[in-house]
């Protein structure tokens, strides 16, 4: 059977995708069991995050059963700041993409696509090509690494009403 890898991208090339937008894509897609992160790289301009197929991964292809064999082998969605090169086709430099490896089938179910652009709120754009060979998660520089968030300190009082104090 003929696998392929497919990307999904933004038809507007330059379109920023909000950090909102992308929690409820990876929200989107864990939640219906599609695919589950196993690895990140976090640097100061760009993510990627590693997915490896759900239970309910051919769910992205067609609807019923699932099938013997996996419905991709894996995929990665890599989002940065500044347009960046699309790991595949001649297309302009964009901002987000998802790349599904060794998929099933050339294209996703239209219910489904409809579903992930609702979820980004932008018009996705499919391209297939045979499968190749799935690329290792890229490895964050040492001079991008994003410095560790900093937490708020608690205020000195709790919530109003609460704070008891001894006379």
């Amino acid at each position: 059977m003929p696998r392929y890898d497919l990307l999904l991208a933004p038809a507007d090339a330059g379109f920023a995708l909000s950090e909102a937008a992308l929690r409820a894509f990876v929200r989107e897609v864990a939640i219906r069991r599609w695919a589950t992160p196993v690895a990140e790289a976090v640097a100061r301009e760009w993510v990627a995050l590693a997915l490896e197929p759900g239970p309910d991964a051919h769910r992205l292809f067609d609807e019923g059963e699932a099938p013997s064999e996996a419905a991709f082998e894996g995929a990665t969605l890599h989002v940065s700041n500044a347009p960046s090169p699309r790991p595949f086709g001649d297309a302009p430099p964009t901002r987000f993409a998802l790349t599904l490896y060794g998929a099933r089938a050339s294209h996703l179910h239209g219910a489904t696509l409809q579903r992930l652009r609702d979820a980004l709120n932008l018009r996705l754009e499919v391209t297939a090509r045979p499968a190749g060979e799935r690329p290792p998660l890229p490895v964050v520089p040492p001079d991008e690494v994003r410095p560790p968030a900093t937490t708020r300190t608690p205020p000195m009082s709790g919530p109003i009403g609460t704070r008891v104090e001894e006379f």
